[in-house]
């Protein structure tokens, strides 16, 4: 897993290490390593102003904690099985967090206080992630299905189906027209956002599509997969534009960096690399 922080000068990632490890995206300095969980850590996210973590592992626990010296403020412990995704809400006054409970759970960024349970999936949830205005939540499952639902009710708006195996990973556009979503059918697809149509099928991958990210712009889209690659593309018409091969094994996730500059990768190679953004 990795995480940007908003002023894209630090990274965050973490791994089978059970530690959370916070860097200098330039230099690589580490200046602290997060030791608060108890097994694999599965899910990161960076708050929007910069001063808090959340950290989701499969020791069934989501934690907060200083994003500045690595203190533990809370722990959240409402999942009944590894949590595989959180994500702050645009003001940071939820975290939305899921995993193989089959089950995304909303709650207070500050006390922990559940808010709302979605359970509208029937297997995994994989990624969860907010709508740009923070109304709405969009999760992927590996029940083949990304799902978008009221954040602050739980209802189902709309169910996208054009993933024909697990869906591994989901991302909302920043000017929040178009979700993206990737998966075990080794495809990367856009659609819009409020209907799920028409989508855009990106078929340059030979393997599964585990992670997917957006340009801040909007108009590009990074996608992670097992075939060890990287690759960016046009997200509104699917041409590649270029393929990163740094990595020697499995590409797990793929960050772009707030300020558009960087883009971050991590790898089962037991590397973070960070290289630029292709124009």
């Amino acid at each position: 897993m990795v995480a940007w922080a908003p002023d894209s000068k630090r990274l965050a990632s973490a791994g089978n290490d059970q530690t959370v490890q916070v860097w200098d995206a330039r230099t690589g300095s580490n200046p602290y390593t997060y030791k608060g969980h108890s097994d694999r850590i599965t899910a990161l996210d960076w708050s929007h102003h910069g001063d808090r973590i959340v950290s989701g592992s499969r020791d069934r626990t989501a934690q907060v904690w200083n994003a500045q010296t690595g203190k533990p403020l809370y722990t959240y412990t409402g999942h009944a099985g590894e949590v595989l995704t959180a994500a702050w809400s645009p003001d940071d006054t939820r975290i939305v967090s899921a995993g193989v409970d089959a089950t995304a759970q909303i709650w207070d960024s500050q006390t922990g206080k559940l808010l709302t349970t979605y359970k509208g999936h029937s297997s995994a949830v994989t990624v969860v992630c907010w709508s740009p205005d923070g109304k709405y939540v969009t999760s992927s499952s590996l029940d083949t299905t990304v799902q978008v639902w009221d954040a602050r009710t739980g209802t189902l708006l709309f169910t996208y189906t054009g993933h024909s195996a697990g869906v591994d990973s989901v991302a909302w556009s920043h000017d929040g027209k178009h979700i993206a979503s990737c998966g075990q059918d080794k495809t990367a697809q856009v659609w819009n956002a409020q209907d799920g149509s028409p989508p855009i099928f990106y078929r340059k991958h030979t393997d599964t599509v585990d992670g997917i990210t957006w340009s801040p712009d909007s108009t590009r889209l990074a996608s992670a997969s097992y075939d060890q690659t990287v690759q960016v593309w046009n997200a509104l018409s699917g041409s590649r534009l270029y393929t990163y091969r740094g990595h020697t094994d499995v590409v797990e996730a793929v960050a772009w960096s707030p300020d558009g500059a960087l883009i971050a990768s991590c790898s089962d190679d037991q590397t973070v690399q960070v290289w630029r953004a292709p124009k």
